[in-house]
């Protein structure tokens, strides 16, 4: 295993842990958040797995005004997606052009 997907699983498994320890704090909403944002990087389109979309969510819920839980744990799922994405798939490549 290579040092890109080694760090991905860390941060996955933190992210899962993170995303878990949300989802028994504030209940089913959160759960329902979590289910449907973890398969958003599976999806077919490319874009949906960058990693600076969902961070935006996380630093959004973080400094803003309003609080509402699902919002934030979909943002962690989706990195976690991503995660388990990057693990299982590989770090996309970059093309040089000719």
């Amino acid at each position: 295993m290579d040092a890109p997907r080694v760090g991905w699983a860390a941060a996955g498994l933190f992210l899962a842990a993170l995303v878990v320890y949300e989802c028994v704090n504030y209940g089913i909403s959160t759960v329902i958040a979590a289910v449907l944002f973890l398969i958003i990087p599976w999806l077919p389109w490319w874009p949906l797995r960058l990693t600076w979309i969902p961070l935006v969510l996380v630093v959004f819920y973080t400094f803003g005004a309003f609080f509402w839980p699902p919002f934030f744990v979909a943002g962690l799922a989706w990195l976690t997606g991503i995660a388990a994405y990057r693990v299982v798939r590989g770090t996309p490549k970059r093309r040089l052009r000719a």
